[in-house]
């Protein structure tokens, strides 16, 4: 593993030879645009290499789980998921779109016959609606080269649930899950 990097001359190939620097980095705060240092790699000939962000596109195809935590049938139960569906969850092959058009990332979702879309736009706070219809307040929002959502409140009782999407190839995402107290992992296997 670790972060893809690309060469900035467009044509998204590795440099075999980067090495860890510091550059300059204009952000945006909420009060004034002021740089901030963060480790990029630099190719030897001093050409920064850039951190490739979290690629939405990457998690369409057709997936199955691949493995979970100890805890993750706990974490399930304390957001809901009945032990019939995640029994059926865990044997079940599902479907997903997922791409950004702008700053929306649009997440067509298909298993046990049903099918749900949301369009999430990235940074704002918005509903999804889940495979029973029912909608939660959620934000998405890019983390370097992971993929972060934060339900405020998933249960209606202030239950927070916030999870990390990774992709460590093309044929595996994991999250990671922080129900209340709970945190835990899963991933999945494309088919």
């Amino acid at each position: 593993g670790g972060p893809r990097t690309f060469h900035p001359s467009g044509i998204n190939k590795p440099c075999a030879d980067s090495v860890p620097t510091y550059l300059s980095v204009p952000r945006r705060d909420h009060y004034t645009f002021a740089p901030s240092y963060k480790p990029v790699h630099t190719c030897r000939d001093r050409t920064p290499v850039l951190k490739m962000p979290y690629d939405v596109s990457k998690m369409t195809g057709k997936w199955k789980l691949g493995g979970m935590s100890d805890n993750f049938p706990a974490i399930m139960d304390k957001m809901g998921v009945t032990k019939e569906e995640f029994e059926g969850f865990k044997t079940a092959e599902y479907n997903m779109d997922m791409r950004m058009e702008g700053d929306t990332m649009v997440a067509k979702f298909t298993i046990f016959g049903k099918t749900i879309e949301n369009h999430r736009k990235l940074g704002v706070e918005g509903e999804d609606v889940d495979l029973n219809g029912k909608k939660r307040r959620v934000t998405f929002k890019m983390e370097g080269d992971t993929l972060v959502s934060v339900h405020p409140d998933y249960d209606g009782k202030g239950l927070q649930v916030r999870t990390v999407r990774t992709l460590p190839d093309d044929n595996t995402f994991h999250e990671t899950f922080k129900a209340g107290d709970l945190e835990g992992w899963v991933t999945a296997k494309r088919c």
